[in-house]
């Protein structure tokens, strides 16, 4: 099993292959210099053949921009997992569907999908495993109560958002791991709904499993790990949730999911993602942890340095023009 991490800015979007099988999670924001990079990256990797199925773990721009173009680029997908409003909307006979939802690109893509006769199907913790070509993916998040509550809230969640500049101070590594070291490390979880709602699963295959984890909330994928019964064996990687944010993984999550490979999706230019806070989380948990990253630029780099010179023997991967291949044999 491969997992290609392929630089999307500050996005996720991530090609796993399996044999023969081609599974795209996410695909990176809509932004133009990154999705033109992306897409060629991703025809590069497929050499004309086809996507079997998407993912669209959530309806915020870093992972759901990139689909539309990637499908205009003449990259065929043959089938999609994607919670999309509308579909959603279907599964809650009992709320009005006149109000007017206002998450543009989620419906600007299952139009698309619509007019293009693609199989779209929801993926949440009430669903059943999928296999596919001895695949077998398991749904951990959303449930339906989450997903009920992401409806209601979609048109007044984006037209009233308030846009605020982000002054925010980063404390340093040294710092956060003080702070761990004297159990001072306040976690509050993240608030936003439509994180909240990300499709989080577990993928297994020939005797690999991977943990990908969308922007997920902690306690969700906590309380579906547990009663699914999915921590009785290791995980060899997990895709860490919402770009390694300070809000999205916490110490009981971490010893839950086990040591394991880490992939980061992030550049460092949104929101200072990846958060020293949880960068120091994970080290101290796994002091020799592996990262596998999609961003190299320098500040990527200087985050995981700090770590080095604090004496911990970490390992970190970079992606080669654009893409951070893992191999899991």
């Amino acid at each position: 099993m491969n997992i290609d991490i392929l630089d999307a800015g500050h996005g996720d979007c991530l090609l796993v292959t399996c044999g023969e099988t081609f599974i795209l999670v996410d695909s990176g924001p809509k932004s133009l210099k990154v999705r033109k990079a992306l897409i060629q990256r991703l025809k590069n990797i497929l050499q004309g053949k086809s996507i079997d199925l998407a993912i669209v773990t959530h309806n915020d721009d870093d992972h759901i921009g990139g689909f539309k173009y990637i499908i205009d680029s003449g990259i065929l997908i043959k089938k999609f997992i994607f919670n999309s409003l509308d579909l959603v909307a279907k599964i809650f006979k009992g709320i009005s569907k006149s109000k007017k939802i206002s998450f543009r690109q989620d419906i600007q893509l299952q139009n698309l999908l619509k007019d293009l006769g693609i199989n779209v199907c929801t993926f949440k913790y009430e669903d059943a495993v999928v296999n596919l070509n001895g695949i077998r993916l398991t749904p951990l998040t959303p449930n339906d109560n989450i997903l009920s509550k992401l409806h209601s809230k979609a048109d007044n969640a984006r037209r009233n958002k308030k846009i605020s500049s982000f002054n925010y101070v980063e404390p340093s590594i040294s710092s956060c791991l003080k702070d761990i070291k004297a159990d001072s490390d306040t976690f509050v979880e993240d608030s936003s709904i439509t994180n909240k709602s990300s499709i989080s699963f577990v993928l297994e295959f020939l005797g690999i499993r991977a943990l990908f984890l969308g922007d997920s909330h902690p306690t969700d994928v906590i309380h579906a790990l547990k009663c699914k019964n999915q921590v009785d064996k290791p995980f060899n990687v997990v895709k860490i949730s919402h770009h390694a944010s300070e809000k999205n993984t916490n110490r009981e999550l971490l010893e839950l999911i086990g040591k394991s490979d880490y992939i980061i999706c992030a550049d460092k230019s949104h929101h200072g993602h990846p958060n020293n806070k949880t960068i120091s989380r994970i080290i101290s948990f796994d002091q020799s942890a592996k990262f596998h990253v999609s961003g190299g630029n320098e500040n990527i780099r200087t985050v995981f340095s700090a770590c080095v010179e604090l004496g911990f023997p970490i390992s970190v991967t970079y992606p080669s023009n654009g893409v951070n291949r893992v191999i899991y044999e």
